[in-house]
């Protein structure tokens, strides 16, 4: 487990390596999940959350993920012109509950 202890590591990805998937192509969670993994992250510490076709509604979701695994914290990565107005929209999702961290992918 990471440094944060409880805390879901959570990625919310559109950045440039991620297409966005067409019909019968991959999701984009599971298009991030496959990254994450490439890149290092352990499989089973990523939980999908592909119900969404918003940010608002991908935000709503996460957060009942959040709270099934009693997350004490969450990061959010995505690209710079997203990071604004995604980390409103997950910090509200939350309801101040648990801190959300934002970061640019690289």
């Amino acid at each position: 487990m990471s440094a944060c202890g409880r805390c879901v590591e959570v990625a919310h990805c559109r950045a440039a390596e991620i297409r966005r998937p067409s019909e019968g192509d991959a999701t984009e969670a599971e298009a991030m999940k496959d990254w994450l993994v490439e890149h290092g992250v352990a499989g089973e510490r990523i939980v999908e959350e592909s119900e969404s076709a918003s940010t608002v509604e991908n935000a709503s979701f996460t957060n009942e993920l959040l709270l099934e695994r009693g997350a004490t914290g969450a990061v959010l990565v995505t690209t710079p012109d997203h990071l604004e107005r995604a980390m409103i929209n997950f910090r509200q999702a939350v309801d101040a509950r648990i801190p959300v961290a934002g970061m640019v992918a690289a």
